[in-house]
């Protein structure tokens, strides 16, 4: 087996487009807004870990296209559509294929390697397709793919030998890559890139065992919902969780939408939500900000960071909340516990929340943007505490610097 010594496997950056699977054979679907700047944070860390790639390959999809030539000039590479590399063709699903999506969904769930498109081909002979064309690559040469996150990892497993079913154990959000190390005999592993793609691991299995965070348990209980997220950050600030637990329920079953808030008023919210820090401010705020969304924004909760520091009370760590929970796009959420453990792990050296938002948008990988608030939130509460950190029972204590701890 021959092929380059590394691999960086690229996922294209966001479109404006959400058409689950379908968008698999939309070629001509363009970066959107965030797509750039995705593409651009991905340039900034591949200058660090492949300044001497040779060339960049890429899917003909526009979006893959699009990243390939912003990474290229970051890189001062050239950037080169591949044909052999299109993916899956699934024409335009209309008529009587259309009718057949219910069951290729059940198919792409069960058997990932035998799903295919109407008259195309199957994800198995795809992953083929991707390996041959990786393991005829150049060797002794880092090499960077850009392309669909399907495309990637089923080449992915089949270079590391796994079945196509595996591929979940690798899943990349926009802008982010994967890195496989080719050894002297041939044989690929995935190279880990981070620290917190070994923290965050452990992190989760102890997080079993531990009260998640207020907000992730709201959306649990009551669905994704963006204002859900935002009226319960905005109750929580300057207040322990096991207070706003309480008042959040019961708020939210008298008024679950703008219109319905504002109709309550201050007075009804401050003694729905009491004792909850800062009630009679809370109050007004929450029917301010509903009174807003309602006359600005067709009574929905806008969906980007620029609208949403608009809105009174709502911060970056608030408006990262929003994003990230209510939406599902991918942001940062940086509290006091975010702050600290990443400084005291020395993964960041900052001063402010603002400062460690910046400097993690740039160097931790967006895979981990969504998780990272909720899993250190847990840390810092239960082990890596303000004071007095429980460093006995932490899983990376013989790594971790403990930078800034007075008392072990």
């Amino acid at each position: 087996m021959s092929g380059p010594s590394r691999l960086f496997l690229v996922r294209h950056g966001r479109t404006d487009l959400n058409d689950g699977l379908r968008l698999l054979g939309r070629t001509d679907a363009p970066l959107s807004e965030e797509g750039h700047q995705q593409a651009r944070d991905c340039a900034q860390r591949l200058q660090d870990c492949a300044p001497h790639a040779k060339v960049i390959h890429c899917s003909p999809l526009l979006r893959a296209s699009q990243t390939a030539h912003i990474l290229g000039q970051a890189l001062q590479v050239p950037a080169r559509p591949t044909p052999s590399l299109l993916e899956l063709d699934f024409g335009q699903l209309e008529g009587s294929q259309l009718a057949q999506w219910p069951e290729l969904q059940r198919t792409w769930k069960e058997d990932p390697g035998a799903f295919a498109p109407p008259g195309g081909e199957t994800v198995a002979a795809l992953g083929d397709r991707v390996q041959a064309f990786l393991e005829a690559l150049p060797p002794n040469e880092d090499q960077v793919l850009v392309a669909h996150l399907f495309v990637l990892l089923f080449g992915a497993c089949r270079l590391l030998g796994l079945p196509p079913q595996e591929f979940r154990r690798f899943f990349l959000a926009p802008g982010d890559f994967l890195v496989l190390q080719r050894d002297a005999k041939g044989r690929y592993t995935v190279q880990p890139q981070d620290p917190m793609d070994v923290l965050l691991p452990q992190l989760q299995v102890l997080a079993r065992n531990w009260h998640g965070p207020l907000i992730g348990d709201a959306v649990k209980a009551h669905g994704q919902d963006p204002y859900l997220v935002l009226v319960g950050t905005l109750l929580s600030l300057r207040t322990k969780d096991e207070t706003t637990a309480v008042a959040l329920p019961r708020l939210w079953a008298r008024a679950s939408n703008p219109a319905a808030m504002v109709a309550l008023g201050a007075d009804a919210i401050a003694q729905l939500i009491y004792p909850v820090g800062f009630y009679h401010t809370k109050a007004a705020t929450l029917v301010r900000v509903s009174q807003l969304l309602l006359d600005q924004h067709a009574g929905q909760v806008p969906a980007t960071m620029e609208a949403l520091l608009a809105l009174p009370g709502v911060g970056r760590k608030t408006a990262n909340l929003v994003l990230s929970e209510g939406f599902g796009i991918p942001a940062i959420c940086v509290d006091t516990h975010v702050h600290r453990i990443s400084n005291r792990l020395g993964y960041v050296t900052t001063k402010t929340p603002e400062e460690t938002e910046q400097a993690l948008r740039l160097k931790l990988p967006p895979r981990h943007w969504h998780s990272i608030n909720e899993l250190l939130v847990l840390f810092g509460q239960n082990l890596c505490k303000p004071t007095s950190p429980l460093c006995s029972q932490c899983p990376v204590t013989r790594s971790c610097p403990k930078l800034s701890v007075a008392r072990k």
